[in-house]
Protein backbone atom coordinates (compact mmCIF):
# COMPACT_ATOMS: atom_id res chain seq x y z
CA UNK A 1 0.00 0.00 0.00
CA UNK A 2 1.20 3.48 -0.86
CA UNK A 3 1.74 6.01 1.92
CA UNK A 4 -0.44 9.14 1.85
CA UNK A 5 0.84 12.45 3.17
CA UNK A 6 -1.21 15.50 4.03
CA UNK A 7 0.10 18.70 2.44
CA UNK A 8 1.26 20.17 5.75
CA UNK A 9 3.20 16.95 6.49
CA UNK A 10 4.85 17.02 3.08
CA UNK A 11 5.86 20.70 3.06
CA UNK A 12 9.10 20.44 5.03
CA UNK A 13 10.41 17.24 3.39
CA UNK A 14 9.71 18.76 -0.04
CA UNK A 15 11.55 21.96 0.92
CA UNK A 16 14.47 19.89 2.24
CA UNK A 17 14.72 17.98 -1.04
CA UNK A 18 13.80 14.65 0.53
CA UNK A 19 11.26 13.88 -2.21
CA UNK A 20 11.40 13.70 -5.97
CA UNK A 21 7.99 15.25 -6.66
CA UNK A 22 6.16 14.06 -9.77
CA UNK A 23 3.01 15.77 -10.94
CA UNK A 24 1.01 13.12 -12.79
CA UNK A 25 -1.68 15.41 -14.19
CA UNK A 26 -2.48 15.19 -17.88
CA UNK A 27 -0.63 17.50 -20.28
CA UNK A 28 -3.80 19.57 -20.66
CA UNK A 29 -4.22 19.93 -16.88
CA UNK A 30 -0.54 20.81 -16.46
CA UNK A 31 -0.69 23.53 -19.11
CA UNK A 32 -4.01 25.02 -18.03
CA UNK A 33 -3.43 25.02 -14.26
CA UNK A 34 -1.05 27.64 -12.92
CA UNK A 35 -0.54 26.21 -9.42
CA UNK A 36 2.16 23.59 -8.95
CA UNK A 37 3.86 22.02 -5.98
CA UNK A 38 7.35 23.58 -5.78
CA UNK A 39 10.02 21.53 -7.51
CA UNK A 40 7.55 19.15 -9.15
CA UNK A 41 8.45 17.62 -12.48
CA UNK A 42 5.67 16.74 -14.87
CA UNK A 43 5.24 13.17 -16.06
CA UNK A 44 1.63 12.34 -16.95
CA UNK A 45 0.35 9.20 -15.21
CA UNK A 46 -0.17 7.40 -18.50
CA UNK A 47 3.49 7.99 -19.46
CA UNK A 48 5.13 7.17 -16.15
CA UNK A 49 5.74 3.50 -16.88
CA UNK A 50 7.63 4.31 -20.06
CA UNK A 51 9.65 7.13 -18.48
CA UNK A 52 11.08 5.32 -15.45
CA UNK A 53 14.59 6.35 -16.49
CA UNK A 54 13.64 9.90 -15.43
CA UNK A 55 12.72 8.80 -11.91
CA UNK A 56 15.54 8.39 -9.38
CA UNK A 57 15.77 5.00 -7.68
CA UNK A 58 17.51 6.32 -4.57
CA UNK A 59 15.01 8.98 -3.51
CA UNK A 60 11.48 8.81 -2.13
CA UNK A 61 8.85 9.72 -4.73
CA UNK A 62 5.86 11.95 -4.00
CA UNK A 63 3.06 11.72 -6.57
CA UNK A 64 0.79 14.72 -7.07
CA UNK A 65 -2.51 14.63 -8.95
CA UNK A 66 -5.25 17.26 -9.31
CA UNK A 67 -7.15 16.11 -6.22
CA UNK A 68 -5.18 13.22 -4.72
CA UNK A 69 -7.08 10.55 -6.63
CA UNK A 70 -5.83 8.40 -9.46
CA UNK A 71 -2.29 7.97 -8.19
CA UNK A 72 -2.53 4.27 -7.36
CA UNK A 73 -1.91 3.11 -10.94
CA UNK A 74 0.97 5.54 -11.25
CA UNK A 75 2.41 4.26 -7.96
CA UNK A 76 2.21 0.67 -9.22
CA UNK A 77 4.18 1.59 -12.33
CA UNK A 78 7.04 2.73 -10.08
CA UNK A 79 7.68 -0.91 -9.19
CA UNK A 80 9.64 -1.29 -5.97
CA UNK A 81 10.46 2.37 -5.34
CA UNK A 82 9.51 4.20 -2.15
CA UNK A 83 6.34 6.10 -3.13
CA UNK A 84 3.94 8.42 -1.32
CA UNK A 85 0.87 10.29 -2.58
CA UNK A 86 0.00 13.88 -1.70
CA UNK A 87 -3.44 13.76 -0.09
CA UNK A 88 -5.80 16.12 -1.88
CA UNK A 89 -3.27 16.68 -4.66
CA UNK A 90 -2.75 20.21 -5.92
CA UNK A 91 -6.19 21.18 -4.62
CA UNK A 92 -5.21 20.09 -1.11
CA UNK A 93 -1.87 21.87 -1.34
CA UNK A 94 -3.55 25.07 -2.47
CA UNK A 95 -6.37 24.61 0.07
CA UNK A 96 -3.86 24.48 2.91
CA UNK A 97 -2.55 27.80 1.63
CA UNK A 98 0.91 26.44 1.01
CA UNK A 99 3.15 28.23 -1.44
CA UNK A 100 2.77 27.11 -5.01
CA UNK A 101 5.16 27.49 -7.87
CA UNK A 102 3.62 29.32 -10.81
CA UNK A 103 3.88 27.80 -14.24
CA UNK A 104 6.59 29.28 -16.46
Amino acid sequence: MTETLEPKEAREPIAAGEFHVIDVRSQEEWESESDRVPGAVHIPADELGSRLDEVPEDKKILLVSPNGEGCEDAAQSLEDRDVAVLEGGVEGWRGDRLMTQPSP
